[in-house]
């Protein structure tokens, strides 16, 4: 039989049994469905399964990953069937004519989003000082965008530095000023 050559690796019903080259060996114990990971000084070691949903994220250098849960990102969503004040991470489905005043002060990545569920018409204003983009149109400051058939919608996106409210998504055609 040939000489286990350094830093080798063997898999046997008892786990992992690596071998250093200096006649010693070391096991690691796994089970189904860990992952393996090197380590410092050319070890290996298991890093256990995760639960169902979770991504395996770097820890950086000089330590093992892990199996972490993403942050749940979906907004929740109301009717709306008259004008109201916007609050940043809502959507809103919009039944009747309405005009949705956005926040005053918002920070940099809220977002808010409208669909609008019928043939009525809905006007986004934008609040002191801010404007609204829905791709190369721009409101002026304190400007409104107001949607133009039903099944229109947009999701917006505010922008700290130009105080900017940015559409992201947009169905339908909407009239900006």
């Amino acid at each position: 039989m040939p000489a286990t050559p350094a830093n080798s690796v063997n898999i046997t019903n008892a786990g992992i049994q690596i071998f250093d080259g200096t006649a010693t060996f070391s096991a690691t114990t796994t089970t189904q469905y860990d992952t393996l990971v090197g380590g410092a000084s050319n070890t290996i070691s298991n890093i256990a399964t995760g639960t169902l949903g979770q991504v395996l994220t770097s820890a950086g250098a000089g330590a093992n990953p892990s199996y972490q849960t993403l942050p749940f990102t979906q907004i929740p969503w109301t009717d709306k069937a008259a004008s109201f004040a916007a609050a940043a991470g809502n959507g809103y489905f919009i039944s009747a004519i309405a005009t949705a005043t956005l926040p005053g002060s918002p920070s940099q990545g809220n977002i808010i989003a409208f669909a609008v569920d019928n043939a009525a018409a809905l006007t986004i204003q934008a609040n002191t000082g801010q404007i609204i983009r829905i791709g190369k149109a721009v409101s002026a400051a304190a400007g409104t965008a107001v949607n133009n058939f039903i099944g229109d919608s947009v999701t917006l996106v505010y922008r700290t530095s130009d105080t900017a409210w940015i559409a992201t998504d947009v169905i339908g055609t909407w009239t900006v000023t």
